[in-house]
């Protein structure tokens, strides 16, 4: 195949852009450059240059961008963010995965921003994915953590089988489980949890706390906590949960100024009272009192 030198650069962008966040680093990517015909390269090298894998006009995206920073961002990602005409990202998604874009992709800010007057209507969000594909766009609808896990997707999938718009989901990390790996806990163990259960901190009080807190659970992992954190122990010792269960508080997981807070039920509202823990990841059970290792690294 005969590459023009603009091939060339845009191939050795990608190549970096691919190596970080495969978790190889940029250093690496060059070398793939280098060596693209070396044996040991070849199978990373064949899927960083195929065309086949590349954003196709007409269609959209609906990508996870992972928890935080690009190196936690699956390769799939980033390959179609290289590719993307038109990116419509969440606010919670970082800058350096967006860097990823491009140039001359447009970037679009939607998100909900906390239920604020300023949030974009989903309604708004829906219809621009069909007007933009419609338009002939290579479409990268780019969430935080993984789409499927509370990232208001199905509206967007709904919206685009109407219209008859081909799309693809891409998973991404949730930070269901990357805030405990950040905090060295785990979410399942051989005595302490087998049974875990998912929920948003938003909205605490519609949830039904009577049958989470009937002791078949072992585990909760809520996210989007940091605000309820008093209003869910609450809620548990009502129903039945014991005030010296476990509460671990994950702060900006996997970012800078992350903080992790381990307690009980009883004494987590005091622990964390003065401090700012918006956004958290919040897990309660016994594998919480595990949570107080740091990493070597």
């Amino acid at each position: 195949m005969l590459m023009t030198g603009s091939d060339l650069s845009w191939q050795k962008a990608l190549l970096v852009t691919m190596g970080v966040a495969a978790g190889l680093g940029a250093a690496l990517g060059l070398e793939l450059l280098r060596s693209r015909r070396r044996r040991k390269h070849k199978a990373l090298w064949k899927y960083l240059t195929d065309a086949g894998r590349a954003c196709k006009t007409g269609c959209v995206y609906l990508v996870g961008a992972g928890p935080a920073s690009a190196d936690l961002m699956t390769l799939r990602a980033a390959h179609l963010l290289a590719t993307a005409t038109v990116v419509v990202t969440d606010d919670l998604v970082e800058r350096d995965v967006l860097s990823f874009a491009p140039e001359g992709c447009e970037i679009v800010h939607v998100g909900k921003r906390g239920g604020r007057d300023d949030s974009t209507p989903q309604s708004d969000i829906d219809q621009l994915l069909v007007e933009k594909a419609r338009e002939g766009h290579a479409v990268v609808r780019l969430k935080g953590g993984d789409p499927l896990v509370f990232g208001r997707v199905w509206s967007e999938i709904v919206s685009l089988r109407d219209a008859n718009i081909p799309f693809e989901i891409v998973p991404g990390v949730s930070s269901v489980l990357s805030a405990p790996a950040a905090a060295v806990l785990p979410l399942t163990h051989k005595t302490k949890s087998k049974v875990v259960a998912v929920a948003s901190g938003h909205e605490v009080q519609s949830l039904d706390w009577t049958a989470l807190a009937n002791g078949v659970i072992d585990t909760y992992v809520i996210l989007m906590a940091g605000k309820t954190l008093p209003n869910i122990c609450s809620f548990l010792l009502t129903n039945g949960r014991s005030e010296d269960t476990p509460v671990a508080v994950i702060h900006n997981a996997h970012r800078e100024g992350q903080r992790r807070v381990v307690g009980t039920i009883k004494t987590i509202g005091g622990l964390t009272q003065t401090m700012k823990l918006s956004p958290a990841i919040v897990v309660i059970g016994d594998v919480a009192a595990l949570g107080t290792y740091d990493h070597l690294m």
